[in-house]
């Protein structure tokens, strides 16, 4: 598959689309100020040949290709901290976290996740061949991930679990709840425990506290001309079983 120019483009127009739901969700820590917003959106005219290598990036690895203000990464558990930058690779063990005024973009194949001011993220050590996995523990990340036969991507935060075969959609970690919002396609979301589940499809919302995360994921309907004012609330709808 070629990565190019345009599609990060595109992608970017699609963050643009989501960002006002799961930033209006998200707690104060999490949040890029303005000017991370815009220039997160706008990362376009990229040379292609950046991603010359994409395609054949070792298992559950990613080519990071936009970073701004503080991004650091630590390549394995005993590495020590370091800033990102663009064409790092980072793969199994590494971990990243961006200040309160940082973001950066990774690519995958087809697959792309935008990182938003706050946030921390770890690829864990060993997966299955056919996995690719993200651990979520704080913040906020939108995702696009392309359908591909035969391969699952999931993304794990202390409270829910999201897998998906094919879609964008975003996850927002606070200190006490997560919560995944859909734009496109349809996620399945269950709580840590797996004790209970939804289907989460284009335009709604599921959310799981630390109190109710063996009590079920909640799903409700949310746009996103509305979501700016549903904000903290969202998630607290009727469940889905």
């Amino acid at each position: 598959m070629t990565t190019n120019a345009a599609g990060l483009r595109a992608f970017a127009a699609a963050f643009l689309l989501g960002a006002g739901c799961w930033l209006a969700a998200a707690p104060p820590v999490a949040r890029a100020d303005d000017r991370n917003q815009v220039e997160l959106i706008v990362v376009g005219d990229l040379n292609p040949k950046v991603f010359s290598s994409v395609a054949d990036l070792p298992l559950n690895s990613w080519l990071v290709t936009q970073v701004s203000g503080d991004v650091t990464v630590r390549i394995a558990a005993a590495a020590p901290w370091r800033a990102m930058k663009p064409g790092d690779i980072i793969g199994p063990s590494a971990s990243v976290r961006s200040g309160s005024a940082g973001w950066a973009v990774l690519v995958r194949s087809e697959d792309r996740m935008a990182v938003a001011a706050g946030t921390a993220v770890d690829i864990p050590a060993e997966t299955r061949s056919n996995l690719t996995s993200l651990f979520q523990s704080l913040g906020n990340v939108f995702y696009q991930v392309e359908k591909s036969p035969g391969r699952a991507f999931e993304v794990r935060t202390p409270y829910l679990l999201a897998g998906v075969k094919g879609t964008t959609f975003s996850v927002s970690v606070g200190a006490s709840s997560a919560s995944v919002s859909v734009s496109e396609g349809t996620v399945g979301v269950s709580d840590a425990a797996g004790q209970s589940s939804a289907d989460v499809s284009a335009r709604q919302t599921a959310s799981v506290s630390a109190a109710a995360a063996g009590a079920g994921a909640g799903v409700q309907s949310t746009s996103a001309s509305a979501a700016a004012g549903q904000g903290a609330g969202q998630g607290r709808g009727a469940g889905r079983h």
